[in-house]
């Protein structure tokens, strides 16, 4: 049977929550009538040689971030390729994946949001949101699907942008539920990660200021002095590092707050954890969540982003406030002091990601949205 071609453009494939996601989800279009190839603007990393390998074709351009020969070569590309839709993601993919779709006459664009308003979470250089900001008319006219992860995300981005209410749509991220899954003994997944039985609380993310992960060391400190038999994981790297390094040394908390570094095991960590705490400022849908929540773990969280859409209070976990350093510690202390809630939301979490955003669910999603695309026999002329 024949797949009808898409092309992917994002401006790189280094670890990020996007990346992770088309990681996932690509190798599981094909068997809804659609073959995608990915073009990155940079060099290959592990992430495209694990697509790649799971036989999505990725091309690599290998270009610097403002080289002038990206657009040149991405025309280059989708003329080669021949696709029927383009599907453009993050700032640069988004603006130059869209004007060479338009010059190499692709049928149909669809772009996917997954930045923040806020622009004091996600900043853009001056000179390239300006020249976003004056492009997108043009490109708006040309774009048949806007894609958000979130409802929130996507009512708030149509409401700033006036994306037509008819050609936005919301397909959530996903997780690889066969993958990311709870096991019998947390106890055993912690020995066999090396570390001491008790119960865990964990957090993955970059170190940079959004994420607020010096809030996850106050949060800490504050749960230790009522609740001793607890230790905190945190995953990740950025160039707060070594701020967050030098807090948990102040604090003497250095047997009980953990710094395990990047890992390309986060399966194995949230395994052994019971809760999954996010003091985010800025999310879109949290992958990070996400697999927690494939894991069986209560959230305790931030009410930022989409978040809302993961956690339902009183169900799989809590939400406060950006910032409340007092409501996420006692939404920490609920869960611990409760094995009974514990276990509730543990099932509830697991449930909630089976049924919304497990990865066959979510792909089936994306297609649909390609399938009213590929009904209509002139799709950008009929918009």
């Amino acid at each position: 049977m024949s797949r009808i071609p898409i092309v992917h453009i994002i401006d790189h494939m280094g670890l990020g929550g996007v990346q992770t996601l088309l990681r996932a989800m690509l190798p599981h279009l094909p068997v809804h009538g659609y073959a995608p190839v990915l073009i990155s603007l940079r060099g290959e990393t592990d992430l495209s040689r694990s697509l790649a390998d799971s036989g999505v074709p990725v091309r690599s351009l290998d270009l610097p971030k403002w080289s002038p020969a990206q657009l040149s070569c991405l025309i280059a590309e989708l003329r080669r390729l021949r696709p029927v839709i383009v599907h453009t993601h993050l700032t640069v993919g988004n603006l130059l994946g869209r004007i060479a779709a338009i010059i190499a006459h692709t049928p149909a664009i669809v772009m996917e949001e997954q930045v923040s308003l806020s622009q004091d979470v996600y900043g853009l250089p001056p000179l390239v949101a300006l020249v976003g900001r004056l492009a997108e008319p043009y490109l708006g006219r040309h774009t048949a699907r806007y894609i958000g992860p979130s409802q929130i995300v996507m009512t708030a981005s149509r409401a700033a942008k006036g994306w037509p209410d008819n050609r936005c749509r919301v397909r959530y991220n996903a997780v690889d539920c066969a993958r990311f899954a709870p096991v019998t003994d947390r106890r055993v997944a912690r020995m066999n990660l090396g570390i001491p039985d008790r119960l865990t609380v964990t957090t993955l993310g970059r170190f940079v200021p959004q994420k607020r992960i010096a809030d996850v060391v106050e949060v800490a400190c504050r749960v230790l002095t009522q609740f001793p038999d607890v230790q905190f994981l945190i995953g990740g790297g950025g160039p707060e590092e070594g701020t967050i390094h030098a807090a948990i040394v102040a604090a003497q908390l250095g047997d009980r707050v953990l710094m395990i570094g990047r890992r390309d095991d986060s399966e194995r960590i949230l395994a052994a954890s019971d809760i999954y705490l996010s003091v985010s400022a800025g999310e879109v849908l949290s992958i990070a969540i996400l697999e927690a929540m494939a894991c069986g773990c209560s959230v305790v969280a931030t009410r930022a982003g989409g978040t809302a859409e993961q956690v339902i209070p009183g169900a799989n976990g809590s939400l406060t406030a950006v910032g409340d350093l007092d409501g996420l510690t006692n939404g920490v202390l609920g869960v611990l002091r409760d094995p009974a809630l514990r276990e509730q939301q543990s099932r509830a979490s697991r449930h909630l990601a089976l049924q919304f955003f497990d990865l066959p669910t979510v792909a089936a999603a994306q297609a649909a949205i390609y399938d009213e695309l590929c009904a209509t026999a002139r799709v950008i002329s009929d918009l």
